[in-house]
Protein backbone atom coordinates (compact mmCIF):
# COMPACT_ATOMS: atom_id res chain seq x y z
CA UNK A 1 0.00 0.00 0.00
CA UNK A 2 2.81 2.54 0.84
CA UNK A 3 6.38 1.92 -0.28
CA UNK A 4 8.86 4.82 0.96
CA UNK A 5 12.62 4.28 -1.11
CA UNK A 6 16.06 6.51 0.54
CA UNK A 7 13.60 9.34 2.31
CA UNK A 8 15.69 12.29 3.64
CA UNK A 9 14.12 15.02 5.30
CA UNK A 10 15.96 18.57 6.64
CA UNK A 11 14.99 20.82 9.68
CA UNK A 12 17.48 23.68 10.67
CA UNK A 13 20.15 22.63 12.50
CA UNK A 14 19.08 18.77 12.48
CA UNK A 15 18.72 16.06 9.64
CA UNK A 16 15.55 14.38 10.82
CA UNK A 17 15.46 11.45 8.27
CA UNK A 18 18.78 10.15 6.49
CA UNK A 19 17.89 7.76 3.55
CA UNK A 20 15.34 5.60 5.57
CA UNK A 21 12.73 3.00 3.54
CA UNK A 22 9.54 1.67 4.43
CA UNK A 23 6.97 -1.06 3.34
CA UNK A 24 3.22 -1.20 4.91
CA UNK A 25 0.76 -3.61 3.15
CA UNK A 26 -2.76 -4.50 3.18
CA UNK A 27 -3.87 -6.42 6.30
CA UNK A 28 -1.02 -5.26 8.04
CA UNK A 29 -0.11 -3.51 11.12
CA UNK A 30 3.23 -1.45 11.08
CA UNK A 31 4.25 -0.83 14.39
CA UNK A 32 6.89 2.39 14.38
CA UNK A 33 9.76 2.46 16.97
CA UNK A 34 12.68 4.60 18.30
CA UNK A 35 13.68 7.14 20.87
CA UNK A 36 12.39 10.92 20.89
CA UNK A 37 13.93 12.35 18.06
CA UNK A 38 14.34 9.15 15.62
CA UNK A 39 12.16 10.28 13.34
CA UNK A 40 8.78 8.38 13.22
CA UNK A 41 6.80 11.79 13.60
CA UNK A 42 8.39 13.49 10.18
CA UNK A 43 7.92 10.14 8.69
CA UNK A 44 4.41 9.42 9.05
CA UNK A 45 4.06 13.29 8.07
CA UNK A 46 5.68 13.02 4.80
CA UNK A 47 3.30 10.09 3.97
CA UNK A 48 0.30 12.17 4.92
CA UNK A 49 1.95 15.39 2.90
CA UNK A 50 2.61 17.58 5.95
CA UNK A 51 5.85 17.53 5.26
CA UNK A 52 7.54 17.60 1.97
CA UNK A 53 10.41 15.04 1.47
CA UNK A 54 13.86 16.38 0.48
CA UNK A 55 15.00 13.12 -1.34
CA UNK A 56 13.82 9.98 -2.04
CA UNK A 57 10.55 8.35 -3.67
CA UNK A 58 7.14 7.74 -2.39
CA UNK A 59 4.69 5.08 -4.19
CA UNK A 60 1.21 4.83 -2.93
CA UNK A 61 -0.85 1.70 -4.22
CA UNK A 62 2.13 1.40 -6.49
CA UNK A 63 1.83 4.88 -7.84
CA UNK A 64 4.62 7.16 -7.69
CA UNK A 65 3.61 10.62 -5.89
CA UNK A 66 6.03 13.47 -5.98
CA UNK A 67 4.22 16.14 -3.66
CA UNK A 68 0.59 15.86 -2.48
CA UNK A 69 -0.79 17.83 0.35
CA UNK A 70 -3.02 16.40 3.58
CA UNK A 71 -5.96 17.03 1.82
CA UNK A 72 -4.98 14.85 -1.19
CA UNK A 73 -3.89 12.59 1.06
CA UNK A 74 -7.01 12.35 2.81
CA UNK A 75 -9.47 12.39 -0.02
CA UNK A 76 -7.65 11.17 -3.19
CA UNK A 77 -5.12 8.36 -1.22
CA UNK A 78 -7.81 7.47 1.72
CA UNK A 79 -4.97 8.20 4.64
CA UNK A 80 -6.15 9.04 7.66
CA UNK A 81 -3.94 10.81 10.36
CA UNK A 82 -3.77 10.86 14.17
CA UNK A 83 -1.74 13.36 14.95
CA UNK A 84 0.66 12.56 18.68
CA UNK A 85 -0.81 16.34 20.03
CA UNK A 86 -4.69 17.53 18.85
CA UNK A 87 -5.11 18.95 15.58
CA UNK A 88 -8.58 19.74 16.01
CA UNK A 89 -10.25 23.06 15.65
CA UNK A 90 -11.09 23.91 19.27
CA UNK A 91 -13.90 26.83 18.57
CA UNK A 92 -15.54 24.27 16.31
CA UNK A 93 -17.99 21.72 17.61
CA UNK A 94 -17.25 18.06 17.73
CA UNK A 95 -19.45 17.24 14.78
CA UNK A 96 -17.82 20.08 12.43
CA UNK A 97 -14.20 18.30 13.46
CA UNK A 98 -15.40 14.80 12.38
CA UNK A 99 -16.59 16.25 8.95
CA UNK A 100 -13.67 19.06 8.27
CA UNK A 101 -12.47 18.73 5.19
CA UNK A 102 -15.60 17.29 3.56
CA UNK A 103 -18.33 19.67 4.03
CA UNK A 104 -19.01 18.80 0.26
CA UNK A 105 -20.86 15.87 1.62
CA UNK A 106 -23.45 18.08 3.71
CA UNK A 107 -23.96 20.63 1.61
CA UNK A 108 -26.97 21.75 0.13
CA UNK A 109 -27.73 23.04 -3.89
CA UNK A 110 -28.08 26.21 -2.68
CA UNK A 111 -24.30 25.94 -0.75
CA UNK A 112 -25.61 26.03 2.64
CA UNK A 113 -24.60 23.58 5.28
CA UNK A 114 -26.76 20.84 6.38
CA UNK A 115 -26.18 20.64 10.05
CA UNK A 116 -28.92 18.22 10.77
CA UNK A 117 -27.29 15.79 8.58
CA UNK A 118 -23.71 16.42 9.70
CA UNK A 119 -24.96 15.97 13.24
CA UNK A 120 -26.73 13.05 12.52
CA UNK A 121 -23.59 11.59 10.83
CA UNK A 122 -21.74 12.39 13.65
CA UNK A 123 -24.12 10.65 16.44
CA UNK A 124 -24.46 7.44 14.66
CA UNK A 125 -20.82 6.75 13.89
CA UNK A 126 -19.97 7.70 17.94
CA UNK A 127 -23.08 5.05 18.50
CA UNK A 128 -21.52 2.67 16.12
CA UNK A 129 -18.26 2.98 17.79
CA UNK A 130 -19.88 3.23 21.39
CA UNK A 131 -18.65 6.45 22.49
CA UNK A 132 -20.18 8.56 25.01
CA UNK A 133 -19.38 12.19 23.34
CA UNK A 134 -21.79 14.73 22.41
CA UNK A 135 -21.25 16.15 18.89
CA UNK A 136 -22.70 19.75 19.31
CA UNK A 137 -20.10 19.80 22.16
CA UNK A 138 -17.04 22.69 21.48
CA UNK A 139 -13.77 20.90 21.52
CA UNK A 140 -12.51 23.20 23.66
CA UNK A 141 -15.47 22.23 26.45
CA UNK A 142 -13.70 18.20 26.29
CA UNK A 143 -11.40 16.44 27.98
CA UNK A 144 -7.59 15.27 26.68
CA UNK A 145 -8.84 11.74 26.35
CA UNK A 146 -12.25 12.43 24.69
CA UNK A 147 -10.13 14.71 22.10
CA UNK A 148 -8.13 11.81 21.05
CA UNK A 149 -10.56 9.84 20.90
CA UNK A 150 -12.75 12.32 18.32
CA UNK A 151 -9.55 12.39 16.38
CA UNK A 152 -9.34 8.44 16.24
CA UNK A 153 -13.43 8.70 15.28
CA UNK A 154 -12.41 10.81 12.32
CA UNK A 155 -10.09 8.84 11.06
CA UNK A 156 -12.22 5.96 11.18
CA UNK A 157 -15.28 8.09 9.47
CA UNK A 158 -13.40 8.23 6.05
CA UNK A 159 -13.34 4.48 5.38
CA UNK A 160 -9.94 4.97 5.17
CA UNK A 161 -7.31 2.79 3.30
CA UNK A 162 -5.00 3.72 5.23
CA UNK A 163 -4.32 4.51 8.91
CA UNK A 164 -1.51 6.40 10.74
CA UNK A 165 -1.38 6.83 14.33
CA UNK A 166 0.93 8.35 16.24
CA UNK A 167 0.81 8.18 19.70
CA UNK A 168 -3.06 7.36 19.70
CA UNK A 169 -2.65 5.91 23.24
CA UNK A 170 -0.89 8.64 25.04
CA UNK A 171 -4.50 9.86 26.87
CA UNK A 172 -6.66 7.02 26.73
CA UNK A 173 -7.69 4.42 30.06
CA UNK A 174 -7.00 0.99 29.80
CA UNK A 175 -10.86 0.52 28.43
CA UNK A 176 -10.60 3.19 25.51
CA UNK A 177 -7.26 1.44 24.27
CA UNK A 178 -9.04 -1.99 24.23
CA UNK A 179 -11.79 -0.45 22.43
CA UNK A 180 -9.55 1.12 19.75
CA UNK A 181 -7.41 -2.04 19.70
CA UNK A 182 -10.64 -4.15 18.48
CA UNK A 183 -11.46 -1.40 15.71
CA UNK A 184 -7.76 -1.37 14.42
CA UNK A 185 -7.98 -5.44 14.42
CA UNK A 186 -11.19 -5.56 12.90
CA UNK A 187 -9.80 -2.85 10.43
CA UNK A 188 -6.96 -5.00 9.05
CA UNK A 189 -9.24 -8.25 8.47
CA UNK A 190 -10.75 -5.86 6.20
CA UNK A 191 -7.39 -4.92 4.21
CA UNK A 192 -6.95 -1.41 5.88
CA UNK A 193 -2.80 -0.98 6.48
CA UNK A 194 -1.91 0.87 9.70
CA UNK A 195 1.52 2.54 10.98
CA UNK A 196 1.17 2.31 14.77
CA UNK A 197 3.65 4.55 16.45
CA UNK A 198 3.58 3.83 20.44
CA UNK A 199 6.38 4.03 23.40
CA UNK A 200 4.35 1.14 24.89
CA UNK A 201 6.59 -1.69 23.46
CA UNK A 202 3.61 -4.33 25.18
CA UNK A 203 1.24 -2.28 22.86
CA UNK A 204 3.83 -2.68 19.97
CA UNK A 205 4.58 -6.65 20.38
CA UNK A 206 0.64 -7.35 21.22
CA UNK A 207 -1.09 -5.30 18.18
CA UNK A 208 1.61 -5.16 15.59
CA UNK A 209 2.53 -7.51 13.05
CA UNK A 210 5.90 -6.09 12.11
CA UNK A 211 8.08 -3.50 13.95
CA UNK A 212 10.09 -1.01 12.15
CA UNK A 213 13.10 0.44 14.44
CA UNK A 214 14.66 4.14 13.79
CA UNK A 215 17.61 6.08 15.61
CA UNK A 216 18.44 8.85 14.78
CA UNK A 217 16.71 9.39 11.71
CA UNK A 218 18.01 6.22 10.43
CA UNK A 219 16.73 2.69 9.95
CA UNK A 220 17.40 0.07 12.02
CA UNK A 221 15.66 -2.87 10.71
CA UNK A 222 12.06 -4.13 10.49
CA UNK A 223 11.28 -7.29 12.19
CA UNK A 224 8.23 -9.88 13.00
CA UNK A 225 6.87 -9.23 16.11
CA UNK A 226 6.48 -12.43 17.24
CA UNK A 227 9.90 -13.57 16.80
CA UNK A 228 10.68 -10.76 19.20
CA UNK A 229 11.11 -10.14 23.24
CA UNK A 230 10.31 -6.79 24.83
CA UNK A 231 14.24 -6.78 25.93
CA UNK A 232 15.22 -7.33 22.30
CA UNK A 233 12.87 -4.73 20.88
CA UNK A 234 14.25 -2.10 23.68
CA UNK A 235 17.91 -3.32 23.14
CA UNK A 236 17.17 -2.49 19.45
CA UNK A 237 15.67 1.15 20.24
CA UNK A 238 18.37 1.88 22.83
CA UNK A 239 21.62 0.29 21.06
CA UNK A 240 24.18 -0.95 23.70
CA UNK A 241 22.39 0.36 26.69
CA UNK A 242 23.36 -1.96 30.11
CA UNK A 243 20.40 -3.63 31.10
CA UNK A 244 20.08 -1.36 34.39
CA UNK A 245 19.03 1.29 32.82
CA UNK A 246 15.73 -1.14 31.22
CA UNK A 247 15.00 -2.06 34.54
CA UNK A 248 12.67 -0.22 37.42
CA UNK A 249 14.42 0.11 40.29
CA UNK A 250 11.93 -1.51 43.35
CA UNK A 251 12.24 0.86 45.80
CA UNK A 252 14.14 4.49 44.98
CA UNK A 253 15.00 4.68 48.94
CA UNK A 254 14.18 3.29 52.83
CA UNK A 255 15.50 6.50 54.39
CA UNK A 256 13.15 8.35 56.89
CA UNK A 257 11.90 11.31 55.58
CA UNK A 258 12.61 15.01 56.78
CA UNK A 259 9.73 17.52 57.44
CA UNK A 260 6.59 17.95 56.44
CA UNK A 261 7.04 20.59 53.33
CA UNK A 262 3.57 20.44 52.06
CA UNK A 263 0.09 20.01 53.89
CA UNK A 264 -2.94 19.60 51.51
CA UNK A 265 -5.37 20.04 54.50
CA UNK A 266 -9.65 19.40 53.19
CA UNK A 267 -9.33 20.70 49.79
CA UNK A 268 -12.77 20.82 48.06
CA UNK A 269 -13.39 22.03 44.21
CA UNK A 270 -17.36 21.58 43.28
CA UNK A 271 -17.76 18.29 41.31
CA UNK A 272 -13.74 18.07 40.30
CA UNK A 273 -11.97 17.69 44.23
CA UNK A 274 -13.81 16.36 47.13
CA UNK A 275 -12.65 16.62 50.78
CA UNK A 276 -8.51 15.76 49.85
CA UNK A 277 -5.85 15.85 52.59
CA UNK A 278 -3.07 14.56 53.03
CA UNK A 279 1.28 15.60 53.90
CA UNK A 280 4.25 15.35 51.77
CA UNK A 281 7.74 15.14 53.43
CA UNK A 282 11.39 16.00 52.22
CA UNK A 283 12.79 13.79 49.88
CA UNK A 284 10.00 11.82 49.49
CA UNK A 285 7.67 10.55 46.03
CA UNK A 286 4.32 10.63 46.86
CA UNK A 287 2.25 8.94 43.74
CA UNK A 288 -1.29 9.92 42.60
CA UNK A 289 -3.37 7.77 40.23
CA UNK A 290 -6.89 7.44 39.34
CA UNK A 291 -8.65 6.88 36.07
CA UNK A 292 -9.60 9.66 33.70
CA UNK A 293 -11.62 12.70 35.58
CA UNK A 294 -11.18 11.47 38.14
CA UNK A 295 -9.99 14.94 39.92
CA UNK A 296 -6.44 13.81 39.91
CA UNK A 297 -5.06 16.59 37.49
CA UNK A 298 -7.84 19.36 38.87
CA UNK A 299 -6.16 18.83 42.98
CA UNK A 300 -2.52 19.21 41.12
CA UNK A 301 -3.73 22.70 39.56
CA UNK A 302 -5.09 23.76 42.83
CA UNK A 303 -2.08 22.75 44.30
CA UNK A 304 0.17 25.10 42.32
CA UNK A 305 -1.96 27.61 41.99
CA UNK A 306 -4.04 27.43 38.58
CA UNK A 307 -7.33 26.95 40.17
CA UNK A 308 -8.66 28.49 43.39
CA UNK A 309 -10.85 25.83 45.86
CA UNK A 310 -14.11 26.41 47.05
CA UNK A 311 -13.07 25.48 50.65
CA UNK A 312 -9.57 23.87 52.57
CA UNK A 313 -6.02 25.29 52.36
CA UNK A 314 -2.86 24.52 51.05
CA UNK A 315 0.47 25.09 53.31
CA UNK A 316 3.74 25.12 51.55
CA UNK A 317 6.96 24.89 53.55
CA UNK A 318 5.09 26.64 56.35
CA UNK A 319 3.31 29.33 54.28
CA UNK A 320 -0.28 29.35 53.27
CA UNK A 321 -0.68 29.01 49.60
CA UNK A 322 -2.87 32.49 48.98
CA UNK A 323 -4.10 31.72 45.05
CA UNK A 324 -2.86 35.15 43.58
CA UNK A 325 -0.24 34.66 41.02
CA UNK A 326 1.74 32.05 39.24
CA UNK A 327 5.40 33.72 40.10
CA UNK A 328 3.64 33.98 43.78
CA UNK A 329 3.66 30.30 43.65
CA UNK A 330 7.16 29.54 42.05
CA UNK A 331 8.84 31.99 44.69
CA UNK A 332 7.14 29.69 46.96
CA UNK A 333 9.48 26.64 45.58
CA UNK A 334 6.83 24.97 44.03
CA UNK A 335 7.19 23.87 40.38
CA UNK A 336 4.23 22.04 37.75
CA UNK A 337 4.51 19.63 35.20
CA UNK A 338 1.41 20.27 32.85
CA UNK A 339 0.08 16.54 31.72
CA UNK A 340 -1.00 18.74 28.44
CA UNK A 341 2.37 19.92 27.04
CA UNK A 342 1.19 21.42 23.92
CA UNK A 343 -1.36 23.81 25.69
CA UNK A 344 0.04 24.47 28.72
CA UNK A 345 3.18 23.33 28.64
CA UNK A 346 5.21 25.08 25.88
CA UNK A 347 5.66 28.61 24.17
CA UNK A 348 6.16 26.92 20.63
CA UNK A 349 7.37 29.97 18.84
CA UNK A 350 10.48 30.26 21.66
CA UNK A 351 13.93 28.76 21.27
CA UNK A 352 14.20 25.72 23.58
CA UNK A 353 16.89 28.52 25.54
CA UNK A 354 14.10 30.69 26.70
CA UNK A 355 11.03 27.80 27.30
CA UNK A 356 14.21 26.43 29.65
CA UNK A 357 14.93 29.46 31.27
CA UNK A 358 11.02 30.29 31.38
CA UNK A 359 10.42 29.82 35.44
CA UNK A 360 14.26 31.26 36.83
CA UNK A 361 15.05 34.63 34.84
CA UNK A 362 17.28 35.77 37.93
CA UNK A 363 19.51 33.54 36.47
CA UNK A 364 20.03 35.16 33.11
CA UNK A 365 19.63 38.90 34.04
CA UNK A 366 22.00 41.72 34.49
CA UNK A 367 22.11 45.18 35.16
CA UNK A 368 18.08 46.74 34.80
CA UNK A 369 16.86 43.62 33.88
CA UNK A 370 17.90 42.99 30.72
CA UNK A 371 18.33 39.66 29.86
CA UNK A 372 21.59 38.32 29.26
CA UNK A 373 21.81 36.56 26.08
CA UNK A 374 25.50 35.17 26.61
CA UNK A 375 24.60 33.43 30.03
CA UNK A 376 20.92 32.05 28.70
CA UNK A 377 23.01 30.38 26.08
CA UNK A 378 25.42 28.66 28.52
CA UNK A 379 23.23 27.95 31.14
CA UNK A 380 20.40 26.35 28.79
CA UNK A 381 23.81 24.20 27.02
CA UNK A 382 24.27 22.50 30.23
CA UNK A 383 20.72 21.40 30.59
CA UNK A 384 20.63 20.48 26.97
CA UNK A 385 23.18 17.97 28.21
CA UNK A 386 21.90 17.30 31.33
CA UNK A 387 18.63 16.30 29.84
CA UNK A 388 19.98 14.49 26.86
CA UNK A 389 17.60 16.99 24.85
CA UNK A 390 18.16 16.64 20.59
CA UNK A 391 19.41 18.32 18.74
CA UNK A 392 21.47 19.80 21.09
CA UNK A 393 21.04 23.58 19.97
CA UNK A 394 19.76 26.38 22.21
CA UNK A 395 18.01 28.77 19.91
CA UNK A 396 16.14 26.69 17.51
CA UNK A 397 12.27 27.30 18.27
CA UNK A 398 11.18 24.49 20.88
CA UNK A 399 8.18 23.65 17.90
CA UNK A 400 10.54 21.61 15.63
CA UNK A 401 11.36 19.12 18.72
CA UNK A 402 9.63 15.82 19.29
CA UNK A 403 6.97 15.45 21.85
CA UNK A 404 9.41 13.55 24.14
CA UNK A 405 11.92 16.40 23.54
CA UNK A 406 9.50 19.03 24.31
CA UNK A 407 9.03 17.16 27.37
CA UNK A 408 12.45 17.17 28.47
CA UNK A 409 12.73 20.93 28.46
CA UNK A 410 9.66 21.05 30.27
CA UNK A 411 11.28 19.23 33.09
CA UNK A 412 14.83 20.61 32.76
CA UNK A 413 13.43 24.59 33.54
CA UNK A 414 11.64 23.31 37.02
CA UNK A 415 15.13 21.29 37.65
CA UNK A 416 17.02 24.69 37.27
CA UNK A 417 14.03 26.70 38.78
CA UNK A 418 15.31 24.55 41.98
CA UNK A 419 11.84 24.13 42.66
CA UNK A 420 11.45 22.63 46.71
CA UNK A 421 8.38 20.65 45.22
CA UNK A 422 7.95 19.28 41.95
CA UNK A 423 4.43 18.06 40.62
CA UNK A 424 4.73 16.20 37.94
CA UNK A 425 1.61 15.25 36.08
CA UNK A 426 1.90 12.32 33.32
CA UNK A 427 5.64 13.41 32.98
CA UNK A 428 6.81 10.29 31.14
CA UNK A 429 3.70 10.54 28.52
CA UNK A 430 4.77 10.57 25.08
CA UNK A 431 8.34 9.90 25.82
CA UNK A 432 10.59 6.46 24.81
CA UNK A 433 11.75 3.89 27.21
CA UNK A 434 15.47 5.19 27.09
CA UNK A 435 14.26 8.99 28.31
CA UNK A 436 12.22 7.83 30.88
CA UNK A 437 15.10 6.06 33.05
CA UNK A 438 17.00 9.07 33.06
CA UNK A 439 14.02 11.00 34.09
CA UNK A 440 13.31 8.08 36.79
CA UNK A 441 17.03 8.39 37.76
CA UNK A 442 16.71 12.41 38.07
CA UNK A 443 14.09 11.77 40.43
CA UNK A 444 16.32 9.73 42.56
CA UNK A 445 18.63 12.91 42.50
CA UNK A 446 16.17 15.08 43.50
CA UNK A 447 15.26 13.09 46.54
CA UNK A 448 19.00 12.77 47.69
CA UNK A 449 18.69 16.54 47.39
CA UNK A 450 15.58 16.46 49.68
CA UNK A 451 13.23 17.93 47.47
CA UNK A 452 9.58 16.66 47.30
CA UNK A 453 7.48 15.43 44.26
CA UNK A 454 4.50 14.35 43.89
CA UNK A 455 4.01 11.92 40.77
CA UNK A 456 0.73 11.78 39.00
CA UNK A 457 0.84 8.77 36.26
CA UNK A 458 -1.33 6.73 34.49
CA UNK A 459 1.17 3.91 33.76
CA UNK A 460 0.42 1.43 36.51
CA UNK A 461 3.84 -0.21 36.47
CA UNK A 462 5.00 3.50 37.24
CA UNK A 463 2.74 3.71 40.22
CA UNK A 464 3.88 0.63 41.78
CA UNK A 465 7.64 0.92 41.36
CA UNK A 466 8.55 4.99 41.37
CA UNK A 467 6.62 6.64 44.60
CA UNK A 468 7.58 5.40 48.00
CA UNK A 469 3.61 5.36 48.68
CA UNK A 470 0.58 6.40 46.39
CA UNK A 471 -3.00 7.61 46.88
CA UNK A 472 -5.86 6.34 44.90
CA UNK A 473 -8.41 8.75 44.09
CA UNK A 474 -12.25 8.12 42.47
CA UNK A 475 -14.01 10.88 41.09
CA UNK A 476 -12.57 13.31 43.09
CA UNK A 477 -11.66 11.48 46.90
CA UNK A 478 -9.10 9.42 47.89
CA UNK A 479 -9.96 6.17 48.72
CA UNK A 480 -6.97 3.97 49.31
CA UNK A 481 -3.07 4.27 50.43
CA UNK A 482 -0.61 1.92 49.54
CA UNK A 483 2.97 1.55 50.91
CA UNK A 484 5.37 1.01 47.68
CA UNK A 485 5.19 -2.93 47.71
CA UNK A 486 2.20 -3.40 49.10
CA UNK A 487 0.80 -4.39 45.21
CA UNK A 488 2.61 -5.77 43.42
CA UNK A 489 0.21 -6.66 40.30
CA UNK A 490 -1.20 -4.13 38.05
CA UNK A 491 -4.51 -6.18 37.23
CA UNK A 492 -4.94 -5.64 41.35
CA UNK A 493 -4.25 -1.81 41.25
CA UNK A 494 -6.33 -1.36 38.15
CA UNK A 495 -9.12 -3.25 39.92
CA UNK A 496 -8.90 -1.48 42.91
CA UNK A 497 -9.28 2.00 40.53
CA UNK A 498 -12.23 0.80 38.75
CA UNK A 499 -14.10 -0.28 41.03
Amino acid sequence: MIELLNISKYFPGTKALDDVSLTLNEFEILGLVGENGAGKSTLVRIINGIYFKDHGTIKISGQEVEMMTPYEARMIHKIAYVSQESELCPDLTVAENITLGNSGNWRKKNLFINWKAMNNFSKVLFKELDLNINSDDLVRKLKPADKQLVEIARAFSTKSKIILLDEPTSWLSEVDKKFLFDKLRLLKKKGVGIIFISHFINEILSLCDKVQVLKDGKNIGTFNTEELTKEELITKMLGQKSKKETKFSKKLSDKIFGNVVLKVDNITKANLVNNISFELREGEILGIVGLLGSGKTELAKVIFGLMKPDSGEVWINGNKQKWKTLKNSIDMGLGFITEDRKKEGIIPDLSIAKNITLANFKLIESINNIINLSKEMKISDNMIEVMNISPKNSYIKISTLSGGNQQKVIIARWVLANSNILIMDEPTRGIDVGAKYEIYNLLKEQCEHKKAIIFISSELNEILNIPHRFLVIKKGKIIREFKNGEIENEHDLLSIISS
